[in-house]
């Protein structure tokens, strides 16, 4: 009867934190307030699986600690980790926000399409100076797919004045089948400039403020102060796990899922010990 009653609990449990993770992915204005509500709600029941581990018996203790062990460390796994090292899982929810746009914001989504198309190698011949607003233009032009325009660049005056440039500011650049990523910086990086991938939109502005990490365009767009970090590749990460709401949410539901893995598979794997022991 007990351990009925504990499926049940644990059944509501992932009910509440799926309701909660789609309304964090719908959700256009309050997506973080829903998502830190699905974080809480997986620390909780991960919390519950601890002490269930120390204080449960039999079967019901081999599960908790199975659970534990498994959502816990992916948590631990992810939300301590350096903003400047890669996370295999958050490329493959990146991944899964292209394939499937339903998942994220329009705005999460198109800046995953521009992180994409960052990634794509690019031809940009100009061995000549070139103003660098028509180099960019070039890139627009070059990233269009049937159906859907070039990424969006928005080249910020303000980064301008503080690299003192301008949009005619010449550069040179000849590179075949490299990806778009190197190309833009090797224009950019000379003349002081760099870009940060944002709200489905390329900024183009001073090394000095993208170096920062800090949000340049926030009081021009009214948001709030924001984090970007590098990561090892020079590219700018689309947002750090602690701050963006759907790879919070991607990555408490791969934490119920390995939660979910470790309470089926402990207890199998504890009657092969005890079988194995007996043999012994």
């Amino acid at each position: 009867m007990r351990r009925r009653w504990i499926v049940i609990a644990a059944a509501g449990w992932a009910l509440l934190v799926l309701g909660t993770s789609v309304v964090a992915l719908r959700s256009s204005g309050n997506s973080g307030f829903w998502a830190g509500a699905t974080f809480l709600l997986v620390l909780a029941g991960l919390g519950l699986a601890g002490v269930g581990a120390f204080a449960a018996r039999g079967r019901i203790r081999r599960s908790c600690t199975g659970a534990a062990l498994l959502g816990g460390g992916y948590l631990v796994l992810v939300f301590s980790h350096s903003p400047y090292l890669p996370l295999p899982t958050s490329q493959l929810l990146h991944g899964l926000r292209l394939g499937f746009p339903w998942l994220a914001s329009p705005n999460a989504v198109a800046s995953a399409r521009i992180l994409d198309e960052l990634e794509r190698p690019i031809a940009l011949e100009f061995p000549e100076p070139t103003p660098l607003k028509d180099v960019l233009e070039s890139i627009r032009r070059a990233t269009e797919r049937p159906g859907r325009p070039g990424i969006p660049i928005y080249l910020d005056p303000s980064g301008l004045q503080e690299a003192e440039k301008s949009p005619d500011t010449s550069v040179t650049i000849d590179v075949r089948g490299v990806p778009l990523k190197t190309a833009l910086r090797a224009v950019l990086r000379p003349i002081g400039m760099d870009y940060v991938v944002q709200d489905g939109l390329l900024f183009v502005t001073s090394q000095d403020l993208a170096d920062i990490g800090e949000n340049p365009f926030a009081e021009a767009f009214g948001q709030q102060d924001q984090r970007r970090y590098p990561d090892e590749a020079g590219r700018l990460a689309l947002s750090p796990e602690l701050e963006e709401p759907y790879l919070i949410v991607g990555h408490c539901l791969l934490a119920m899922a390995a939660a979910g893995l470790g309470a089926y598979a402990a207890p199998i794997l504890a009657r092969g010990s005890d079988a194995i022991r007996d043999v012994g």
